[in-house]
């Protein structure tokens, strides 16, 4: 069962990751005919709120500009170059201390082309690059291929190459082919012009669903967090006890779960109400400012390196003594009061494994801006950490199944120390990029990720011990899974060094641009 229940906090854990990385601008590509043998290539961006894509005009030392590349081909010529024909947005970028063009909410560039035949199809890509008030994505570059027809290129050719009368029979023939051709070109402008109005109707709706898509995101990692703080040696070894407790002092089966469920909610509330209390206590203003602020981003990667060494056994952190032994005392009053003072003993002897995880998942919804992502994020805490305690009450032969303690609750800890430390590196990279230092490239982040990785999968191989941990002799063919999994993730990173885009982790990666070979 332990196995079953790991492999679902990997999963939960890898769907929090795939949310987080995004894909802001979507792109459309159309044609529309100017007269005879020209045609202009529409080409539109459509932006998510809150984002913004950068003009083909920027300054050198600035963002990567908008570019955008087309085949040679002897069917077409170009007609001058990229013309903006959206409003154009000039403001002054901190980031990048200057004066900067951009677009938001929509961006649509025109180029004209002079046909040689009635028919032919324009390949190329545009290459660009998006910010928000918090990050900028990693430059992109998207192929496209539109297709452009003019029946007037092909009524011009049938009247130049018309010598004898089988092409002027042939000519004749096709004829109608060229209306119909003609309706089709017609009918294909119209469709494309109603999609494009579609699309920017659904960028609107899409915009207003980003918030919820956010919450979820942070939901998903504190469902994940609380997992994984339910394996923790301060707390898997108290379930039979709690169960026990609960069986014990009721005079049936029902009111056993009855205060189990009471003793769940209280969990919850407790959460919860940390919380809240974050975010009356900073606000929403001053969440989003966390989020973009440098110094309180150099905060946030130290403080993720203490939980780090922590989980990695360095030291425990620990709440006083007083508040524990208080809060037993309370709980033995009995009743309501007595079942929530139970659950907020819990919550202060179990802080030395649940606090990095706790800092971690508040770090994580600062960062994100939201007004409620603290509350939200330590709701899904505190139902992953409640609901087995609700289970194994309701269903107490489930206690005869659950593995011993032993020295694999210390190798969840190592495990997630390892994990707090890559992700305290992303922190120090946004520190860097807003303040130029130029010193933490994307090789170097990339170097240490894959050290860090590596030695993770070392460590689950046993070939690392830390403090706390016991000596393995043998180990389990999940765990050889596991081990498995995060060296193929090392490999995978390494020919990030020469340049690979590594688009599946491109997210959390400083942009290509600062790559020094």
């Amino acid at each position: 069962m332990i196995r079953k229940i790991l492999v679902m906090l990997l999963l939960a854990t890898s769907v929090v990751c795939s949310a987080q990385i995004q894909n802001p601008v979507k792109w459309s590509f159309t044609s529309r005919s100017t007269g005879v043998g020209e045609a202009e290539l529409v080409l539109t961006a459509t932006i998510e709120k809150g984002w913004h894509l950068y003009s083909q005009f920027i300054e050198e030392g600035g963002p990567v500009p908008t570019s955008f590349k087309f085949e040679k081909s002897a069917d077409y010529e170009l007609v001058g170059k990229v013309k903006e024909t959206s409003t154009v947005i000039k403001a002054f970028e901190k980031a990048f201390n200057m004066n900067i063009a951009y677009f938001a909410n929509k961006a649509v560039f025109v180029q004209k082309i002079k046909l040689k035949k009635a028919q032919v199809a324009v390949k190329g890509s545009v290459e660009f690059m998006v910010c928000d008030d918090e990050q900028c994505l990693p430059p992109d570059e998207h192929p496209f291929t539109i297709s452009v027809k003019d029946d007037k290129v092909a009524a011009a050719a049938t009247e130049k190459n018309a010598p004898d009368a089988e092409v002027t029979a042939a000519a004749t023939d096709s004829a109608p082919k060229s209306a119909v051709a003609a309706d089709t070109v017609a009918a294909d402008t119209a469709k494309a012009s109603v999609a494009d109005t579609t699309k920017v109707a659904s960028a609107t709706s899409k915009n207003s669903q980003g918030d919820k898509l956010s919450l979820w995101a942070i939901f998903l990692a504190g469902l994940g967090g609380g997992f994984a703080a339910f394996f923790m040696p301060c707390i898997f070894p108290m379930v039979p006890f709690t169960v026990s407790f609960f069986t014990k002092k009721s005079s049936n089966r029902s009111q056993g779960i009855v205060k189990a469920l009471i003793y769940a909610l209280s969990i919850i509330v407790i959460y919860v109400g940390l919380g809240l209390l974050i975010t009356i206590l900073f606000g929403a203003d001053a969440l989003n400012a966390l989020s973009t602020n440098g110094v309180f981003n150099f905060a946030f990667f130290l403080l993720l390196v203490v939980f780090a060494a922590s989980f990695l056994g360095a030291f425990e952190i620990t709440l006083p003594s007083k508040w524990v032994n208080k809060a037993d005392q309370n709980s033995e009053k009995g009743g309501l009061l007595g079942i929530f003072f139970m659950a907020t003993t819990l919550a202060l002897v179990s802080f030395s494994c649940t606090g990095p995880i706790i800092g971690t998942l508040l770090v994580q919804a600062a960062a994100m801006g939201q007004y409620t992502g603290p509350a939200v994020g330590m709701l899904g805490f505190g139902i992953a950490l409640a609901l087995p305690f609700t289970l194994f009450a309701m269903f107490p032969s489930w206690l005869k199944s659950m593995p011993k303690s032993g020295g694999w609750l210390n190798s969840v800890k190592v495990v997630l120390g390892f994990l707090e430390l890559a992700l305290a590196l992303k922190f120090l990279s946004n520190v860097d990029l807003a303040y130029h230092w130029n010193w933490f490239d994307r090789e170097i982040f990339l170097v240490l990720w894959i050290v860090i990785s590596a030695m993770l999968g070392f460590y689950l191989l046993g070939k690392l011990r830390f403090p706390h941990d016991s000596e393995v002799k043998t180990i389990s063919v999940f765990r050889l899974f596991l081990a498995i999994i995060t060296l193929s993730f090392t490999m995978y990173m390494i020919p990030g060094l020469w340049g690979a885009p590594l688009r599946s982790i491109a997210a959390f990666l400083p942009p290509p641009q600062t790559q020094d070979f």
